[in-house]
């Protein structure tokens, strides 16, 4: 078996959760984000801001929602396996 990432990481078990709130456009851009709760594990939290990246921009919402922009906080998990 090999083993990427840090020695620490490299157990199967999960890490603590993390929240990040998110701000979208009516387009669904990303407008802001940020980390509302961390994981305690420093590779993990840097990992947050670049999952954040990689999902910009979210589907657009309804059209039926009648604000500018949308807030929400998202739950995040790990699982090291």
């Amino acid at each position: 078996m090999i083993n990427f990432g840090p020695r620490p990481l490299r157990t199967a078990s999960p890490m603590n959760p993390a929240k990040v709130s998110i701000t979208v456009s009516r387009d669904g851009r990303v407008l802001e984000h940020k980390v509302v709760q961390k994981t305690g594990e420093p590779i993990l939290d840097k990992e947050i801001v670049k999952l954040v990246r990689r999902i910009d921009p979210l589907p657009a919402p309804p059209a039926d929602v009648p604000d500018d922009k949308l807030t929400f906080v998202l739950p995040l998990a790990w699982t090291i396996q």
